[in-house]
């Protein structure tokens, strides 16, 4: 390769020796309770993210995972029951399991939904309920499996990029405790699929930088599409690949950055069918991420990124951005904390690496973070306070922090107690992880689900201690989910675009996630008294007679 790693006079003092031959700095080999170390973090990583399973209850979005599984559309069920007459909650559940008459073709074809969401994971959502059922326990277990294929995938592009043993281990250790990609493990979604396909791309595409051949560009063109079907942002992804490319080969028009090209087109042409799906139906796009055109103060965007890196390392379950006076004991240190040591860490890398790895990091950091957070300040909106959308960032980061740990845990300094604090920091992340696992575990509600569901639980206890409630929402997503906790009795009425006219009741009538809409329409004509600010219920008491 062009570039040769050569690293500077001030590692080399740390990490010992150069290799004769490579000319690379020599990290010395770590003691053997590291390897217990690692051995401890991975087998609690991947011990707990099969617990509890079934603990928590659906969300919004996992919701929608089991509509489209079952191959309905959206507006099926809005033909169907968002008329405004009234029907039993259990009407809605067998749109949560598996229609015989529907086959995976259906469930494709009920993506036009949601366009915005693509193929892979769904069909192997359907694959596997088939088998094992559509319980929260079966769904979930797909993800946390899918999950587990990161951990050698992380390996593999550590050793790509350092081709350090340890640097590897370390950061495949770090990972598996990391809070918050324990949280998305077990969520039935694709997210954990799409964090092993970045892993996966950037390992090839590194590998077919190295060795240059079609087999291995033609490997990294497959894993990018499988990306692209996997999920959309992926072309962040691919775009900091490109620049990452051209910019190592410092703009020049060669092999490397033909075979790139290449690839990259041949992967993002299998995305040309969808994208003409998500042309046909870009309505049903836009109704359904509408939440991200409304831009929050810059204050909060700032307090969303900093909570969100901080739960790579810490997590305390914080179910909202706003901050409370204890927080300032352990959620602020915290999130200034991972801040620091991600900054010093990317900081570290561009004086102490090759270039060729801190420019792979910075472009796998920048892309997707820059991208999405200038939108946000820039356009007003708030796609940005989505951690999922930020995995390839994230990987990024810890990518560099499992780098700069492996080298202060293993120099040779005048200093000795610099290297036990850094041993002692690392244990410190891996002891935070482990707790936060561990506290992730045994909660019933959890931040992930903080827009979604996540005050459910205490919703449905409100409603069903009612002897004859009635449910009134217009919100699909919210009343999907709901319907998993609700009492089979409950009677529901649900409306879309029309004036509400509520039916008879006998007892409390209860109002849940309304849109703004429907809310000031039900206030001309009734009392309304809120009951949960935070679970986005209220209680009506009509003033005029209902209709019979």
């Amino acid at each position: 390769m062009k570039d040769v790693a050569v690293h500077t006079t001030n590692l080399e003092v740390k990490t010992g020796h150069r290799d004769p031959e490579t000319h690379q700095a020599v990290m010395p080999r770590p003691r053997g309770w590291w390897m217990f170390f690692i051995c401890v973090s991975l087998f609690l990583g991947v011990g707990l993210r099969f617990v509890h399973l079934g603990q928590k209850p659906y969300g919004n979005d996992e919701a929608f995972t089991l509509l489209r599984l079952s191959g309905t559309s959206d507006q099926e069920l809005y033909d169907r029951f968002f008329d405004g007459h009234q029907f039993r909650i259990d009407e809605l559940r067998p749109y949560q399991r598996l229609r015989p008459e529907n086959g995976i073709i259906a469930t494709v074809q009920s993506l036009r939904s949601e366009p915005q969401h693509v193929p892979i994971y769904f069909i192997m959502a359907r694959l596997w309920s088939q088998r094992f059922g559509t319980e929260a326990t079966a769904m979930r277990s797909l993800p946390v499996l899918l999950s587990l294929f990161a951990l050698p995938c992380l390996y593999w592009l550590c050793r790509e990029l350092f081709d350090l043993a340890f640097t590897a281990w370390l950061a495949v250790a770090l990972f598996a405790v990391s809070p918050l990609h324990m949280a998305y493990a077990q969520e039935a979604r694709p997210y954990s699929l799409f964090v092993v396909t970045v892993l996966l791309s950037s390992a090839l595409l590194l590998r077919a930088i190295r060795i240059q051949s079609k087999w291995s560009w033609g490997l990294y063109a497959a894993a990018l599409a499988c990306s692209l079907y996997t999920y959309l942002l992926a072309g962040l992804l691919m775009v900091g690949h490109g620049i990452y490319v051209f910019l190592l080969e410092h703009g020049r028009w060669n092999k490397v950055t033909q075979a790139y090209v290449l690839s990259s087109l041949a992967g993002l042409l299998t995305l040309i069918p969808w994208l003409l799906l998500i042309s046909t139906h870009s309505a049903a796009a836009k109704t359904t991420l509408a939440w991200q055109a409304t831009g929050l103060p810059f204050t909060s965007l700032v307090k969303a990124w900093g909570f969100d890196l901080s739960r790579l390392f810490f997590d305390s379950g914080h179910v909202s951005y706003t901050i409370g006076y204890l927080d300032w004991f352990y959620l602020i240190p915290a999130t200034f904390g991972v801040g620091l040591l991600s900054g010093y860490s990317l900081y570290f890398l561009y004086h102490h690496t090759p270039r060729r790895v801190w420019l792979f990091i910075y472009t796998l950091v920048g892309t997707t973070a820059l991208t999405l957070t200038l939108t946000d300040v820039l356009l007003q909106r708030q796609m940005s306070v989505n951690s999922r959308y930020f995995f390839a960032a994230y990987v990024g980061i810890q990518l560099a922090v499992s780098y700069v740990l492996a080298v202060h845990i293993t120099a040779h300094s005048t200093q000795v107690w610099r290297p036990h604090l850094w041993r002692m920091g690392a244990c410190a992340l891996a002891f935070c992880g482990v707790l936060s696992c561990a506290i992730f575990i045994r909660a019933d509600v959890w931040w992930t689900k903080l827009m979604s569901g996540c005050h459910n639980p205490e919703v449905a206890n409100l409603i069903n201690q009612d002897p004859d409630p009635l449910l009134l929402s217009d919100n699909l997503g919210h009343v999907l989910s709901l319907s998993h906790l609700l009492k089979p009795t409950v009677r529901v009425q649900l409306f879309q675009r029309m004036t509400p006219r509520i039916a008879t009741a006998h007892g409390d009538i209860y109002l849940y996630g309304p849109s703004p809409t429907l809310l000031n329409d039900l206030e001309t004509t009734n009392q309304i008294e809120l009951i949960s600010r935070e679970g986005k219920l209220w209680r009506l008491i009509p003033i005029y007679p209902p209709i019979r």
